[in-house]
């Protein structure tokens, strides 16, 4: 089964291994035990070493915790910061947690042994756990012998229980959690059941109220700190055979924490021998964001409602579903069982994480963070992560849930506004970290930092409209925030403005910039930011910054000509200005004025111009960029940066076969078993990664590596007339793949990019406006225009139902050295790699990318040519590891 992932190894607690359920409103992460509160410990040095924990900025421990969706807090200090002085115009606002909603324990009244978290591992057996990506439900199956005797051989010892513990978040039903546990006792005995919301692991809160109720049901509430908001939760039980039950045992739990915000319930079950038992915990979730007028009714009601509908009905419902979000669209990869999985996981994470931007304010206006609803890694902030790596991926496929991240943005604008006028600049400015109220914060600049934020909020707005051809939506919505963004660059870049430049021998003053060659006056500049690598701070003049705002005012100038607003009159000029550091002997754009070409680049920047800008530029010009950059690019590197290399290798290539090279750099060392979830790192250990307690999962990482698939080996780019399409191959791929329903301006196509040829289909139309634009269906012929590399360039018109074929680019098929007979050939090795340094890479063409075996003992690989072969010569190029 292709759309489950399994495992059959009991191992200790740790993020890495752990699955979770979310549905975009609610989310939990689940222990290796299937429920309950954990916090990971440090197994290898328990008594010297330190526990695992998370990341900046709050560096906390890793737990499993529960999230609800915009539960964002306000503190006045945070553990680490960018711009601590910044603490003196207010604190932070960091995500806060609910209590445990998952926990549903097991007690064995004859030995009084409990199975929770804390159960060890000689008591667990015949163990199996799984992530279903086609409905979300994750299933834990295991024997647990109170007694700690290890049933290896006999499943039906009488020491033993069967436990079956099924957890999900329902995908229709916003507020509903459920936990299902099927126990199976091969001998009549007593059982005592404790349903726990475990204050223990709600962070951040404080506690408001909670409740004992009739019909075996419990309640809590808490709100984040220095916020007046509340989050209710309400949990009932139901039994399969309510007459087993001894009701006069229902009371408090012993086993509950002693948290404020803990409440429990617990009751006596005399469990027949050797018949299945069932309990199913209903919890119900809403807080006074999204419900300010009846979050507790509503939680409760969430609840009960699903209760009384019983768990046959409630699953139906959930399946149907997520069914029609895979019917809607998905990516099906033939015979290669690794890409097919890692691009559907990508696909399951961001919509797991995600809400429909139709359910409003509160649900459809979250954004998502980097590690959505099942970690609170980067404190919960929201990020260019997900304007531009997450956005542009989904947008392609369920533009319904994009709009929810534009929708998140829109939300803030006011705040965006003030935080500008703090500044002197017109328009509006957004913070690097966001979260509950959009301010400029101590995490979150505004200024002196990576203002190229605005440039993606705009991208993400513009290409929305692109995208849906929604001109009401446009007008109300992304125009505003792409106008303001244009009037704060309008009034922040310099013009024959006097700065003062740093130098070997100290700092001079200039009235122009110096541009490679000459001084020049007649450009637009940027001061004192940092750009996209991270790394580099107080520059002037970053690439991708300025690039942006060029690029931006032509957004800007274009849609107000669509929504009938007269352009600045400054943004042409800017747009045609904006000043660009280059190396004109090398034909090369710098990162930034005076870059040190000894410095290794940690994340992508000036290839960030060909995708995701599309910046004018020659093609010369971004073939030496790509190569340049992708020459100085560090293995430690997030996993982004990868994916835009695969994607800009499928744009820019004219020989070999590296896009799949960088296809796997994006995915493979950064996926993490069983449950394919992206870590932000390539290797996750602190102490061998550079420093860096990586965020997990990484929804950056999925987002960017659906986009390998949506833009990449497709072309596809979004333009105001036509479906825009660019489609390339590689050999390492012979069955090509398909994406079935990528949405653009109401229409839905299926693409299949093939070895040789590569079809598009034009499905019955679906309305994903509330305009007239693209509210009714019709048979209005939509363009396909196929780009200038390829042998059948040109617009085409196509009806629903109808089918248009052309030749797919193979760069593969050109080589950079005659007589090549070993490009692109299948390659392997039995020796272990380094992370991301695949065998692959030795012969794929680009002289960027190298197989590096993981020590420096002897290895070797094969290069299968097929049939024999007359060989003159050889070359190779060691890089920067010679043997």
């Amino acid at each position: 089964d292709k759309w489950l992932l399994e495992s059959y190894e009991f191992r200790n607690n740790s993020f890495a291994v752990q699955p979770y359920v979310a549905n975009g409103y609610i989310g939990i992460r689940l222990p290796t035990h299937g429920q309950g509160y954990s916090v990971d410990q440090n197994t290898t040095s328990p008594s010297s070493g330190q526990s695992p924990t998370n990341g900046w900025p709050l560096f906390d421990p890793r737990f499993t915790g529960a999230f609800l969706s915009g539960f964002w807090n306000y503190q006045l200090n945070i553990t680490a910061t960018n711009f601590p002085e910044l603490l003196e115009q207010g604190g932070e606002s960091v995500i806060s947690t609910l209590p445990v909603w998952s926990t549903l324990l097991v007690t064995d009244k004859v030995t009084n042994s409990t199975y929770s978290t804390q159960t060890k591992n000689d008591s667990i057996s015949n163990y199996y756990q799984s992530l279903s990506f086609r409905n979300g439900v994750v299933h834990t199956n295991l024997t647990w012998s109170p007694s700690g005797n290890n049933v290896t051989t006999n499943i039906t010892s009488p020491s033993g229980y069967e436990l079956d513990y099924t957890v999900l978040a329902h995908r229709s039903r916003p507020n509903l959690g459920i936990v299902r546990l099927d126990i199976t006792s091969h001998t009549s005995r007593s059982v005592i059941i404790s349903d726990i919301l475990d204050g223990a692991g709600s962070w951040r809160t404080q506690f408001v109220n909670s409740s004992f109720a009739d019909d075996y049901s419990i309640s809590t509430a808490v709100r984040p700190e220095g916020v007046n908001t509340t989050a209710f939760e309400y949990s009932s039980l139901w039994f399969s055979d309510p007459s087993l039950l001894v009701n006069s045992s229902r009371t408090f739990s012993n086993y509950a924490s002693k948290n404020d915000s803990t409440t429990s319930q617990q009751i006596e079950i005399m469990l027949p021998a050797n018949s299945t038992y069932t309990i199913i915990k209903y919890v119900g979730i809403a807080s006074t964001d999204a419900f300010p007028s009846n979050a507790q009714q509503t939680a409760m009601g969430a609840a009960l409602r699903a209760k009384r509908f019983g768990w046959d009905s409630i699953l139906i419902e959930h399946n149907e579903a997520w069914d029609d979000i895979w019917n809607s669209a998905d990516i099906i990869i033939p015979d290669n069982e690794q890409l097919q999985t890692s691009i559907r996981a990508s696909i399951y994470h961001l919509l797991a994480n995600m809400r429909p931007s139709s359910e409003g304010t509160g649900i459809g206006d979250n954004s998502v963070s980097i590690s959505g609803l099942s970690s609170d890694s980067y404190a919960g902030f929201i990020f260019w992560d997900a304007d531009l790596w997450m956005f542009h991926g989904i947008q392609a496929l369920f533009p319904q849930y994009a709009l929810s991240i534009n929708n998140y943005r829109a939300k803030l604008r006011d705040a965006a506004i003030k935080n500008a006028e703090y500044y002197n600049l017109n328009g509006a400015i957004y913070p690097w970290t966001s979260s509950r109220f959009g301010n400029c914060t101590s995490t979150g600049p505004c200024v002196d930092y990576q203002y190229h934020l605005n440039v993606d909020i705009a991208l993400a707005n513009w290409n929305y409209y692109l995208s849906t051809n929604d001109t009401d939506w446009l007008e109300t919505q992304g125009w505003p925030i792409i106008r303001d963004a244009a009037d704060m660059f309008t009034s922040y870049v310099q013009f024959n403005q006097t700065i003062t430049v740093n130098e070997p021998n100290g700092t001079r003053n200039f009235t122009s910039v110096y541009n490679g060659t000459r001084w020049n006056s007649t450009f637009y500049y940027t001061l004192n930011l940092t750009d996209s690598d991270d790394n580099d701070h107080q520059v002037n003049n970053d690439a991708f910054t300025n690039a942006g705002i060029s690029q931006l005012m032509g957004w800007a100038i274009a849609a107000a000509e669509v929504v009938g607003e007269t352009p600045s009159s400054q943004w042409a000029s800017i747009k045609d200005h904006m000043y660009l550091p280059q190396d004109e002997e090398l034909d090369l754009t710098l990162e930034y004025e005076g870059m040190n070409g000894s410095v290794p680049i940690n994340n992508a920047d000036v290839i960030l111009l060909t995708y995701p800008l599309q910046f004018n530029q020659t093609d010369t010009r971004a073939r030496n960029n790509f190569d340049y950059y992708a020459s100085k690019q560090s293995s430690d590197g997030l996993a982004w940066t990868y994916a835009v290399y695969a994607i800009n290798a499928a744009k820019l290539a004219t020989s070999g076969c590296s896009t799949y090279t960088y296809l796997l750099e994006a995915s493979q060392p950064y996926l993490r078993a069983p449950y394919y979830q992206f870590s932000e790192t390539a290797v996750d250990d602190p102490s061998i990664n550079g420093g860096t307690n990586p965020a997990f999962p990484f929804l950056t990482g999925h987002g960017s590596y659906l986009q390998v698939y949506t833009h990449g080996f497709t072309g596809f780019r979004v333009r105001p007339d036509a479906l825009y399409l660019d489609p390339m191959m590689v050999p390492q791929m012979p069955q090509g793949y398909t994406i079935k329903g990528l949405k653009y301006q109401g229409s839905v196509f299926d693409i299949n990019v093939g070895i040789e040829n590569t079809t598009v289909l034009r499905r019955p139309d679906e309305s994903f406006s509330s305009t007239p634009d693209n509210t009714e269906e019709d048979n209005n012929p939509v363009v396909v225009r196929i780009a200038s590399r390829n042998e059948m360039a040109g617009d085409y018109s196509i009806q629903i139902n109808q089918t248009i074929s052309v030749p797919t680019f193979r760069s593969d098929f050109t080589f950079d050295i005659d007589g090549n007979i070993a490009q692109c050939l299948p390659v392997s090795s039995n020796n272990t790699w380094a992370p991301g340094k695949f065998p692959v890479a030795i012969n794929d063409g680009d002289n960027s990318t190298y197989w590096q075996p993981l020590d420096s003992g002897l290895s070797s690989l094969v290069i299968d040519l097929g049939d024999a072969k007359n060989i003159s010569s050889a070359y190779f190029l060691w890089g920067a590891a010679p043997p």
